[in-house]
């Protein structure tokens, strides 16, 4: 399965570090250095861009036709509201 995963902080590489175990991984993140770290740690593509932008989801082969399966959107203040 293709997977794209949109923000690798602490969940989203979690995500990313399981399911490149036995899937193809895309992972997207604004963050150069979490990218970077993906890139030598994880067997998983990594791109540094905003997963809102058409551009960059382009990058990811996610779009004109989607590849993916499935795609996460994974944002820290998502999950622990102030």
């Amino acid at each position: 399965m293709n997977v794209v995963i949109v923000g690798v902080g602490e969940v989203g590489s979690t995500i990313a570090e399981l399911l490149s175990k036995s899937h193809d991984v895309t992972v997207i993140d604004v963050d150069p250095q979490r990218v970077d770290t993906l890139t030598y740690d994880l067997d998983v593509l990594a791109i540094r861009g905003d997963g809102t932008d058409v551009e960059t989801l382009r990058d990811a082969k996610f779009l004109p036709c989607v590849r993916a399966q499935s795609i996460c959107g994974v944002k820290s203040d998502c999950l622990h509201p102030s």
